[in-house]
């Protein structure tokens, strides 16, 4: 068995919990808004609003990130990202 394939449960199992912190904060948002609904008084565009705005800084973070992962390794930034992420998700 090569280093590579050796390392390939490992790889997955990183990759995968970046997916799954991603998709978890979408559904936290989602989980929101009838919080946000009752509590600020939004209407439903308002709510579509909120959620949209959350999946568009998403993108917008995600397309600068695979970029720097470019000009400063793939590896440290997302491991730096999948921390970040999840400490700004408890708070």
């Amino acid at each position: 068995m090569s280093r590579e394939t050796a390392h390939l449960p490992l790889m997955l199992t990183v990759l995968l919990t970046g997916q799954l912190m991603a998709n978890l904060d979408s559904t936290i948002v989602n989980v929101a808004a009838p919080s946000i609904h009752t509590h600020l008084h939004a209407s439903g565009a308002e709510l579509e609003l909120v959620i949209s705005g959350y999946v568009l800084a998403f993108a917008v973070l995600l397309i600068t990130g695979a970029r720097l992962g470019d000009t400063h390794g793939h590896r440290r930034l997302f491991l730096t990202g999948l921390a970040l992420f999840t400490l700004a998700s408890l708070a």
